[in-house]
């Protein structure tokens, strides 16, 4: 197919803004980023860096989209950036409230969940790794991930908590397990029958069909974004039958309203409100995080569904 007949320009992918190199040995991300960018950016797919998925609401609403634009947001293998200007400072306020390896995990899903109302939310990790979850009226779902097989240079995952693994120290795909907060799109996934395993290039597949906006965060998303892309492309040419609720995911999503949480003191908010008033009330040097300290000790209304399907 040629490239100029598919159009992926309601694609987002971010990824860490990589310093230059300086200690004179090429690692796989700083060498495969830009390649994996500009491959990306002929295909019509948004590419940006150091998005902050504490405070999403910023990115979107600078490129002119809702949240409720977005049908499917993919997060792989969190954990604290390293190389942000202003780690040192991040990791000293994670200290400081006690943030453990799942709590920042937890923190960020929870984050992202809280931001996109309408987007089924996808976050990965190596089987090890913990994620405790409080979404309201969300089913939450657990199970293994996997990544279908395209033509194209496949992704592997590389979860180091070092951020920077050298040359040939890849991750694999087999590690990974998803928590998945289901949304309109994940709803019609679940009813094409039961798995135990969710392939994200299929689930991607169907979001592409259903139209509104793909995010995909976290680290080495260029990476995992273009084996996705590549994986749509190998199939667009094949005729697929698609859930009958398909073609309505979109209006529910742009239906859809953020959650709110009660505070301990009283009244309830959302994840905006949390912002709003650790940027503008507060004036709090690292206001996104403290956002999400903030709303992670809020109480939500609902406690999450039972998960059904693939769960485990």
């Amino acid at each position: 197919m040629a490239l100029q007949s598919k159009s992926f320009s309601t694609w987002h992918a971010t990824d860490i803004a990589w310093p230059p190199v300086g200690d004179g040995v090429c690692s796989t991300s700083r060498s495969a980023m830009e390649d994996n960018r500009l491959w990306l950016q002929q295909r019509g797919v948004h590419v940006s860096d150091n998005v902050d998925a504490f405070d999403l609401l910023s990115y979107l609403s600078t490129i002119g989209l809702r949240a409720e634009d977005v049908v499917l947001c993919v997060f792989n293998c969190a954990h604290g950036r390293n190389y942000r200007s202003d780690s040192d400072e991040r990791h000293a306020s994670l200290k400081e409230w006690g943030w453990g390896h799942t709590t920042f995990r937890s923190a960020i899903f929870e984050a992202i969940c809280g931001q996109l109302p309408a987007a089924s939310c996808v976050l990965t990790g190596r089987h090890w790794e913990q994620v405790a979850t409080q979404v309201s009226e969300r089913r939450i779902l657990r199970c293994f991930a996997t990544y279908g097989a395209q033509s194209g240079v496949p992704f592997r995952p590389e979860p180091s908590t070092r951020g920077d693994r050298r040359e040939g120290e890849l991750g694999r795909v087999d590690d990974l397990v998803a928590t998945v907060a289901s949304g309109p799109l994940m709803d019609q996934h679940l009813l094409q029958g039961p798995w135990s395993t969710l392939d994200i290039t299929e689930l991607v597949l169907l979001a592409d069909a259903a139209g509104g906006v793909i995010l995909f965060l976290g680290e080495f998303t260029l990476a995992s974004s273009r084996h996705c892309v590549q994986y749509v492309i190998d199939h667009a040419p094949v005729e697929r039958s698609h859930p009958e609720g398909l073609g309505n995911v979109l209006n529910e999503c742009r239906m859809k309203v953020p959650e709110r949480r009660r505070h301990i003191r009283g009244g309830w908010y959302t994840y905006a409100d949390c912002l709003q008033h650790a940027m503008v009330d507060k004036k709090e040097r690292q206001p996104a995080l403290v956002a999400a300290n903030i709303w992670l000790a809020m109480c939500p209304a609902i406690p999450s569904l039972p998960a059904g399907g693939g769960s485990r």
